[in-house]
């Protein structure tokens, strides 16, 4: 029953959040569809679901005016870069990449989340086996959007972080033909 609750409300606030999306007509419009995804991203407590409302939230920073965006609105997507889901934390560093200078306080948390997601990467490339977590849609890990959001910040690159990508000293190295498909 509390599964269901949760559900309706996901999807209450999904078509609620729609119209705000589509307007786009100013920044305001634009801040509150912002803020809609936030919710959505705090009371789902399941990472697939989440990841869609994160992808969103990246899709309105692009074509917003960042400077409508209040600090509280994004230390509130920065505390999203704990998120037990690797997409949720990539998604929220391209976010906060996209801000630009606005996010520039955000760049410690970066720094620490750039640790954690090397430590998910070493442990991914160890486990072969695909997680809930892993779930990027071919964009790479979170320490690869955090490297991007970084460079974006004009932040030093941690160790690891070439041209606004991660490159995992441990990660093995393709040798040999590539396989035919």
């Amino acid at each position: 029953m509390h599964v269901v609750r949760i559900l309706s409300v996901t999807a209450l606030l999904a078509l609620a959040g729609l119209p705000a999306v589509a307007q786009g007509q100013n920044g305001n419009d634009d801040l509150a569809a912002l803020k809609t995804q936030l919710l959505q991203l705090r009371v789902n407590p399941y990472p697939p679901p989440r990841e869609r409302p994160a992808q969103i939230l990246v899709a309105i920073i692009r074509r917003m005016d960042v400077s409508v965006i209040d600090k509280a609105t994004i230390d509130e997507m920065a505390g999203l870069l704990e998120d037990n889901s690797d997409a949720v934390r990539g998604r929220m560093a391209i976010a906060l990449g996209n801000i630009g200078a606005p996010a520039k306080h955000t760049v410690p948390a970066l720094e620490r989340a750039f640790v954690k997601a090397k430590e998910f990467t070493a442990a991914a490339q160890n486990n072969r086996q695909p997680t809930i977590g892993y779930r990027n849609f071919g964009l790479g890990t979170s320490a690869d959007s955090i490297c991007f959001a970084l460079a974006k910040l004009e932040a030093p690159a941690p160790t690891g972080c070439i041209d606004g990508r991660f490159e995992s000293p441990t990660a093995p190295v393709p040798t040999g033909p590539l396989p035919a498909n």
